[in-house]
């Protein structure tokens, strides 16, 4: 965000040039457009004062034609006989008789007045007349052929040319279509003083100014043909285009004096604005890097100081919602205990000045406790849990929560195992719920770590420890060496154990089960082995948890399906008819495709389905008990023999020797152990066995260690017994030479 703003500060003040630029661009618009305009007024005002200038002019020449024209007709009346005796008369007459003047039209372009006198008939002496009119700069214009007979007065030709007017000529058509001759005053003295007789020379044809044009033809309603007078002079002033060009330079010296001063002040406003802008993108870089920067006082009354102002205000936003998310990195939602992540990082710079005691301790059963109570009650419990860990004594260094039922405590002194066990049963007594109390389990590691210990090697052997004690139901494990023995064990396990059922690692062995009565052997539970090719020989007690948590249980108990029934096939071909019994896991009965390859093994190596007994644990059956119950009765109706294993170790239900559909019952090695000194024992193993017997069930004693025990049992009319006092678990070949010799005892009824 800070970084977007900082890009459009910075692009915002690389475009101050060219702001300024498109100012002056307006300026010099507005300048020329101002000029133009003026310009074009002044010539208007120009025109119209030429205009009036011209009609006075044009009414004086008017004037002055009359009075030239009454003085003409004077000298002609009173000359006319000395000029018919001294020349020939026929001529002059015919001079004179041609020589009419006729209307008055006045044309202008510029500088330039053309007069037509207004006269019928006038007979006037030429000399005179040219003579006079040149001094003022007049010429002749030949209109008709009248005129042209003057080419033979002996004052000299004036123009030559013809040109035809009519009475319907528009002004605007003689601008166009006619062409002009005239005279200047000095070229028609040369033709007066001349005896020859010349053409005239066109100087120039003027421009007619239409509009004029038409006021003057309004004043001259009558044209005829005759002869006119051409007069060319200056108004009074200066020229026009001189005048515009004067005011063109006025105007263009005020637009440059005026952009010079919006420049300034352009450069001045300019200057004004990014400071402050500069300052605050300063700002904003500061502010995205973490640091802290103070802008002046003067930026904060403007504009420019409500964007501060806004700035800072999101700045102020945003290092609250930083804390917030940082805390939510680094603390747990719902407790508000610092987090794995956090605690690593300040137990580690704890370590590099101080040794610490670390206590991590686990909530077993949580589960249990959310799907009975509710998860509303588990997160009570955790709140008073996560209270009581930061208030308890002595105080602890950190407190943490490392996922959903693991906890931390650091402390900066050493603490003996009796203080942490009094830390722990604080920590598990006395939770009140509404209207009830509850009381947690815990299991717990311990580790001390000198300074400069690595903090991660720590935390992995705490975890070992707490697993531990997890494994073996006690409240408290200190870490030592072995354990991390146990647990590199323990990986390499994972990381050896086969994953295909074509291996040759696992080996089958055979507890023979002896009927009590007659101690003859019916069968046997198959107990697997792993050969393990650098630690030996391997428990199922090991290696059955990871294969459960590693996925691949199923292709273990495969094997071990197909190897019994091999056996059973094979020792059925002997003579000898048999029942094994094989444990099944928690995985095993919730895969609904169990049934089907254990019934595809039975009829490929041709077992009667009896003769494989099904044992499961009572764990088993707790954990989904619908989906595990549809399990166990499509595997009874396929002939398979169940057997209820453990029975009293866990959680025993004796709902389960209702629904299940249980053949025999499985008294756990946990009661038989010390059965004949304890009376408690006996007391559950006999009502165990009238239970199982009045519910049409075959109970079962494993554990079996001396005679005294199987004494005990037979009296409390157990069934069938397995035990070391009998024989361990035996190879195939060896367990079959075992049976063979108590082949004498009778056969009966029974597994």
């Amino acid at each position: 965000m800070f970084g977007a703003a900082c890009m459009a500060t910075s692009r915002f003040i690389s475009l101050r040039w060219r702001m300024l630029a498109l100012v002056v661009l307006i300026l010099l618009l507005m300048s020329f457009a101002a000029t133009w305009v003026a310009r074009s007024t002044y010539l208007k005002v120009i025109q119209q004062q030429q205009a009036e200038q011209l009609q006075r002019a044009a009414d004086d020449w008017a004037k002055r034609v009359r009075l030239q024209q009454q003085e003409l007709q004077l000298i002609i009346e009173q000359q006319a006989p000395n000029i018919l005796e001294q020349s020939d008369t026929t001529s002059l007459t015919k001079f004179l008789s041609g020589f009419k003047l006729s209307n008055v039209l006045i044309k202008q372009s510029d500088s330039t007045i053309t007069i037509w006198p207004e006269q019928q008939q006038l007979r006037l002496h030429a000399a005179s007349m040219f003579t006079d009119l040149a001094k003022v700069g007049i010429g002749v214009i030949h209109l008709d052929d009248n005129l042209l007979n003057c080419a033979y007065n002996p004052l000299g030709v004036i123009a030559c040319q013809r040109i035809d007017v009519n009475s319907q000529l528009d002004p605007g058509q003689l601008q166009v279509h006619q062409s002009v001759w005239w005279l200047q005053g000095d070229l028609l003295q040369q033709l007066q003083d001349s005896s020859q007789t010349q053409e005239a020379a066109v100087l120039q044809q003027p421009q007619v100014d239409a509009s004029f044009n038409q006021q003057l033809w309004q004043q001259v309603s009558l044209l005829g043909e005759g002869a006119a007078v051409y007069w060319h002079g200056q108004l009074d002033g200066a020229p026009l285009q001189e005048q515009a060009a004067q005011l063109v330079n006025k105007i263009m010296t005020i637009f440059l004096l005026v952009l010079m001063v919006s420049v300034l002040l352009v450069i001045s406003h300019s200057r004004g604005l990014i400071k402050p802008l500069q300052a605050l993108q300063r700002f904003a870089k500061a502010v995205g890097r973490g640091e802290s920067i103070k802008l002046h006082d003067k930026f904060r009354n403007d504009e420019v100081g409500q964007l501060y102002q806004q700035m800072f205000a999101m700045k102020h936003a945003l290092t609250e919602r930083h804390h917030h998310l940082h805390y939510q990195a680094t603390h747990d939602g719902l407790t508000g205990l610092v987090n794995r992540f956090a605690a690593g990082q300040q137990l580690e710079t704890s370590l590099l000045s101080q040794s610490l005691c670390l206590l991590q301790f686990r909530v077993q059963s949580f589960k249990e406790i959310n799907d009975s109570l509710g998860f509303a009650s588990g997160d009570e419990i955790l709140h008073q849990l996560a209270r009581r860990m930061k208030e308890m004594q002595p105080q602890p260094l950190l407190a943490a929560r490392f996922d959903s039922v693991e906890f931390l405590l650091a402390f900066q002194q050493q603490v003996n195992d009796e203080q942490l066990l009094q830390i722990l049963q604080s920590l598990s007594q006395n939770y009140t719920l509404v209207q009830s109390k509850l009381q947690l389990r815990l299991g717990a590691g311990c580790i001390d770590l000198p300074m400069g210990a690595d903090i991660t090697h720590g935390l992995r052997q705490l975890s070992i420890a707490t697993q531990q004690a997890q494994r073996d139901g006690v409240s408290l494990v200190r870490y030592h060496e072995a354990l991390d023995e146990a647990h590199n064990r323990q990986l390499s396990l994972i990381r050896d154990l086969p994953v295909t059922s074509n291996t040759d690692e696992f080996f089958v062995l055979y507890q023979p089960v002896v009927r009590l009565r007659d101690g003859k052997c019916l069968g046997a539970e198959a107990l697997i082995r792993w050969q393990h090719p650098r630690l030996g020989v391997v428990s199922p007690v090991e290696f059955i948890p990871i294969a459960e948590y590693a996925g691949c249980i199923h292709v273990i108990t495969q094997w071990l399906v197909n190897t019994v029934a091999s056996d059973l096939s094979r020792w059925q071909r002997q003579g000898l008819s048999l029942k094994v019994g094989v444990n099944l896991s928690v995985h095993d009965v919730l895969d609904s495709d169990l049934p089907e390859r254990l019934a595809t093994a039975l009829v490929h190596h041709q077992v009667d389905p009896e003769q494989l007994v099904l044992e499961v644990r009572e764990d088993v059956v707790m954990h989904m008990p619908d989906r595990s119950m549809q399990t166990l009765k499509q595997l009874h109706q396929q002939g398979s023999l169940l057997t209820l294993d453990n029975f009293g170790k866990g959680q025993s239900s004796l709902a389960f020797l209702k629904t299940l559909p249980l053949q025999q019952l499985k008294i756990d090695r946990h009661f038989i152990t010390n059965l004949c000194q304890d009376q408690k024992d006996q007391l559950i193993v006999r009502t165990t066995i009238e239970l199982a017997h009045a519910m049409g069930q075959i109970v079962i004693a494993e554990g079996v260690e001396d005679a005294a025990t199987e004494v005990l049992l037979k009296q409390l009319k157990c069934d069938l017994v397995q035990g070391y006092f009998y024989a361990k678990p035996l190879p195939p070949a060896e367990f079959i030479r075992w049976v063979q010799q108590r082949q004498h005892a009778p056969l009966t009824a029974g597994l």
